[in-house]
């Protein structure tokens, strides 16, 4: 009862009853360390602080309490504030795969 309490709550409500992301057992290479690293990064250009000044500290938490008044002016409606995104991702090189080979 507790596993299948668990796979409920870890299952998206979206996706339908029996659903399966199509991930066979066969196709995992046990003991390989290889992975993606998808890192999501959300920029505020309006709220920049300048690189390189002796008090920093003091102008990032100026700004981050700026950014905070106008969200809160906005009440939540985050398409009123100027925002960039962008994702990186880092993919393993040949050596950091062990256990297989690599295609």
């Amino acid at each position: 009862i507790k596993s299948e309490c668990l796979q409920r709550a870890h299952t998206p409500q979206y996706l339908p009853p029996g659903f399966s992301f199509g991930l066979s057992t066969g196709s995992r290479k046990i003991g390989c360390k290889a992975t993606c690293i998808i890192r999501r990064i959300i920029r505020f250009p309006d709220f920049n602080v300048p690189l390189g000044t002796s008090h920093e500290g003091k102008l990032r938490r100026q700004q981050l309490a700026a950014l905070r008044a106008d969200y809160a002016k906005a009440e939540g409606n985050i398409s009123s504030i100027f925002v960039t995104e962008r994702f990186y991702v880092s993919y393993p090189t040949s050596s950091c795969h062990n256990g297989h080979d690599v295609n």
